[in-house]
């Protein structure tokens, strides 16, 4: 598929994907989604099916008996289970959560085994999207502010591609002593749900007075109300902060990490989760 052609449908499709990861079971038919879109069904198949990997109904039945199986995770009844996973009676659930997961739901908690199956884009249901889940107390954890922050500048490289693997993108940014790093996000799963395509900024905040260097762009950041984790997240909890921070406030206008030290190595630096609200 054209990249063109990938940038026109990708708002459709992510439209479709907030509907499934967030709310799994409201989700309407193939053919009257073609129709939102204007699409053929055949057309919205194909597509769906090149940019995520597999079919729109594969990954529909996967996020539900995630979904599910995250339930029996948390100590919920087989009937529970199949009543979060949206299927039509307990018997049904089991038959094809075995057919899945190799065993029956009443032994998921004591095998150990991930409620999360195998996804060729990794896209998975998230207990911290779930519209009717309340999010895990991870104010503790991972402890927030809300304050509104004063215009900021960024001497910034772009960079196109998935974000897990940003350190690419790092990799190609030339180091400057006594900087403040940061990445700008410009994308998510439901802006652009191929993550090849996801674009991001990298770079360091700019002094008012002072122009970017030669191959970078500025970036400008307005003022705003914004959502950060007080402290700087370690690189292992980093995805279960943003989860919880993209979970709780799902309307954000710009998100940002902002890093302790130089962002390389990759997996060592710690960083902090901050959210734009407008």
């Amino acid at each position: 598929m054209r990249y063109q052609t990938k940038q026109e449908v990708a708002p459709n499709l992510a439209d479709l994907l907030n509907q499934i990861l967030r709310s799994p079971l409201s989700v309407v038919g193939t053919g009257e989604l073609a129709q939102q879109c204007g699409y053929s069904r055949s057309h919205l198949t194909r597509v769906f099916h090149e940019m995520c990997g597999e079919s729109l109904g594969d990954l529909h039945r996967r996020i539900r008996l995630e979904r599910a199986a995250y339930g029996l995770r948390e100590g919920f009844s087989v009937q529970e289970a199949s009543m979060l996973g949206g299927f039509g009676s307990p018997e049904a659930f089991c038959r094809a959560f075995k057919r899945t997961f190799g065993l029956p739901p009443r032994h998921f908690l004591a095998s150990g085994l991930d409620w999360k199956l195998p996804s060729p884009d990794g896209l998975h249901w998230n207990e911290h999207w779930d519209e009717t889940f309340e999010a895990p107390n991870l104010a503790v954890k991972y402890e927030t502010k809300l304050e509104r922050i004063v215009p900021f500048r960024v001497a910034a490289i772009r960079h196109v591609g998935n974000y897990a693997y940003l350190w690419e993108g790092w990799e190609k940014v030339p180091f400057e002593e006594g900087r403040t790093w940061v990445t700008i996000y410009r994308d998510n799963l439901w802006t652009c749900p191929n993550k090849n395509l996801m674009r991001a900024e990298l770079g360091f905040l700019l002094p008012s007075s002072e122009v970017a260097p030669p191959g970078f762009e500025t970036v400008s950041v307005p003022s705003q109300l914004a959502i950060k984790t007080k402290h700087f997240v370690e690189r292992n909890q980093r995805n279960e902060a943003w989860s919880y921070l993209s979970g709780a406030w799902p309307n954000s206008s710009i998100s940002w990490d902002e890093y302790a030290a130089w962002p390389l190595p990759f997996e060592k630096v710690r960083t902090r989760a901050c959210l734009g609200l407008g």
